[in-house]
């Protein structure tokens, strides 16, 4: 009698067992963990630098090896239990070679290098629009290779990094073709193709608010705003507050140009803006939206259009304020010291579309 009652348990307790094997959580054992994102650089300053990585599943043990040789003599653990992975390093040293790796349980990424420039005598670049969905990231991917070759740790992207900010596809793609982000630190401004935020947010590190911040480096003050909300008041005070800090040298860095020779015309707002850049004594604004290079000047104040990262080319226009246009898949090399900023635009075959100083 004991027994068949256990057989009939049996029977009605066995669907509940097989429902609840294939609803249960699968562990993936750390042979099968991977590196899908990374590592790169982020947030780079005079005495850090941050360091991401994504895994395909939460890892338990992330740590970062580093040192100034290959070595590695020194170990930061990260947090754990997450797909995305964060550490900063502090205390680094201006004019220094670093070298690093992440680990994140079996998953281990390769050695790679960065370097702390010195504060008085160092090199940016800054380009944009490399949304390259249209071409298959063809000429997106020769901008990158490009820019791998330079010898500058700071690389800033005026927006428009994808071509849909909601499809996570699209982010990936743009991480795999940039394999310049493991040596180089990006500080992005947030394009009109970036939105939805959400992914944008998730891949970035960033000061402040990280849709509009700024930072030091050396003698310069970089500003980065978002100009998909010109409107927003806390934005526009913030700007203000912002500008008045005592530098050198004052970059502006956001997507939507304020003055431009082509078939665009600015919103009445950036307008406002560029009376505060020129109050604040800002020497050069980097925009993008327009796919060309263009340099444009109002009074002491620069203007350069860097549109060239790999979205489909425009032509480029001419205007009285018009100093120099080009249509070419291109970035810009600024070389900092104290007496001068030199910036050179350059197109993937290496050639110079334009150099000038300001001094």
């Amino acid at each position: 009698m004991e027994s068949g009652i256990m057989v009939k348990l049996h029977h009605k307790i066995l669907p509940f067992i097989l429902l609840f094997s294939f609803i249960s959580p699968i562990f993936v054992s750390a042979e099968n963990t991977e590196i899908v994102v990374g590592p790169y650089l982020q947030s780079v300053d005079e005495e850090g630098i941050t360091i991401m990585w994504r895994t395909n599943v939460k890892t338990e043990e992330n740590t970062v090896f580093w040192g100034k040789t290959m070595e590695l003599e020194n170990e930061i653990a990260g947090e754990s239990n997450v797909e995305w992975h964060e550490v900063r390093i502090e205390g680094l040293e201006p004019s220094t070679h670093y070298f690093y790796k992440v680990k994140s349980d079996g998953a281990e990424s390769k050695i790679y290098s960065f370097y702390i420039p010195p504060t008085d005598n160092f090199t940016f670049l800054v380009y944009g629009d490399t949304r390259g969905v249209w071409d298959g990231w063809r000429n997106a991917s020769i901008v990158a290779k490009a820019i791998e070759k330079e010898n500058a740790s700071i690389v800033s992207h005026a927006g428009d990094i994808v071509r849909n900010g909601g499809n996570e596809e699209q982010w990936l793609k743009f991480f795999q073709i940039s394999s310049w982000m493991h040596n180089k630190s990006m500080y992005p401004a947030v394009g009109n193709h970036d939105l939805p935020i959400y992914n944008f947010a998730l891949f970035f590190s960033l000061p402040g608010n990280e849709r509009w911040y700024s930072f030091d480096y050396g003698n310069i003050h970089f500003t980065f705003l978002d100009s998909n909300r010109l409107q927003n008041l806390s934005q526009f005070l913030w700007l203000i507050k912002d500008l008045s800090t005592e530098s050198k040298w004052k970059v502006v860095i956001f997507h939507h140009p304020p003055l431009i020779s082509g078939n665009y015309y600015p919103p009445p707002m950036i307008k406002i803006w560029m009376l505060i850049f020129y109050l604040a004594g800002v020497d050069v604004v980097f925009a993008g939206h327009q796919h060309y290079y263009q340099h444009l000047k109002a009074g002491n104040m620069h203007c350069i259009i860097t549109g060239g990262g790999g979205a489909p080319p425009e032509d480029a226009g001419r205007s009285p304020w018009n100093i120099f246009s080009a249509s070419a898949f291109h970035y810009c090399k600024v070389m900092v010291t104290e007496e001068e900023m030199r910036i050179v635009s350059i197109d993937v075959e290496g050639d110079v579309l334009e150099d000038f100083v300001i001094s």
